[in-house]
């Protein structure tokens, strides 16, 4: 009898740490669900395409929460569990779907800027760097203190092709030469038609070694070209007078494209005299 007693204590004593192990689990079980509904609830401010879905979603686990039994409490969840997954899936998809189509569009702008800045600096007859895009390099390279000499060439000549075969064959020469010019020079280099039928070209490097690219300019881009005139292919002696000089580390670009110009036109006009004599 004493025996049973005690055993019947026993029981009674683990059943009720039972029921509050029970108790505890399903109120802690019950705070989760409030917050997953409240997390749900939050996520479906985002979106307004998914706030019915989620909506009823978030009211199907607050209803959850008002079952007195963890059991009923689990199919219950069970039973959400896979519309809960489909919902977040579909927002998560569509969310990166959002994002590649976002991030296409900022890769198409981009490239249009670039492709924009880049014809704004381009000459659009020769393909060579246009006078804007030559000042702002000066600049830079002034800015930065480097060792750097110009190249001036002007055709001599040229309004006469113009005249006599026209403008689309004195264009088709321009642009042969434009050609044979930016062949001649590094990647470092910048090769720039000025305007008309005058080439500036930035060399990175001094006087010395720029005379000498200059000398070799002569013997490849100086001679016979073969143009198109109407029908018929002409063959014109091309001919340029050119300076050089480096900049000496701090004359304005304007000074110094004085300066490559005087040269230039000092060597025309000796040229001229000789010829004359």
């Amino acid at each position: 009898m004493q025996t049973h007693e005690h055993a019947s204590g026993e029981l009674a004593h683990w059943a009720e740490k039972a029921h509050q192990r029970a108790a505890d689990s399903e109120r802690e079980f019950k705070d989760v669900l409030l917050l997953m509904a409240k997390a749900i609830g939050t996520a479906s401010e985002t979106d307004s395409r998914y706030a019915r879905e989620v909506t009823e979603l978030t009211e199907r686990l607050r209803s959850i929460v008002t079952l007195n039994d963890l059991a009923g409490m689990r199919r219950s969840i069970l039973e959400s569990a896979s519309a809960l997954t489909g919902c977040v899936q579909r927002i998560t998809l569509d969310g990166q779907a959002q994002m590649q189509r976002l991030s296409a569009e900022v890769r198409e702008y981009r490239a249009r800027l670039e492709e924009s800045e880049t014809l704004s600096t381009l000459d659009p007859l020769t393909g060579l760097s246009n006078r804007r895009r030559l000042e702002q390099a000066l600049d830079l390279k002034m800015k930065a203190g480097d060792t750097f000499s110009l190249i001036m060439i002007d055709l001599n000549g040229f309004k006469a092709v113009n005249d006599r075969f026209g403008h689309l064959a004195g264009d088709d020469l321009l642009k042969q030469f434009a050609g044979e010019l930016r062949g001649q020079f590094r990647m470092a280099d910048l090769v720039a038609r000025w305007g008309g039928d005058e080439f500036v070209i930035i060399v990175a490097c001094n006087q010395n070694d720029a005379t000498a690219r200059l000398h070799r300019l002569r013997r490849k881009v100086i001679g016979d070209y073969k143009i198109s005139s109407g029908t018929r292919t002409i063959t014109i002696p091309l001919s340029a007078s050119m300076g050089v000089v480096q900049w000496d580390g701090t004359e304005s670009g304007q000074d110094l494209l004085a300066r490559a110009d005087y040269c230039m036109y000092s060597g025309k006009e000796a040229n001229a005299a000789l010829v004359a004599g």
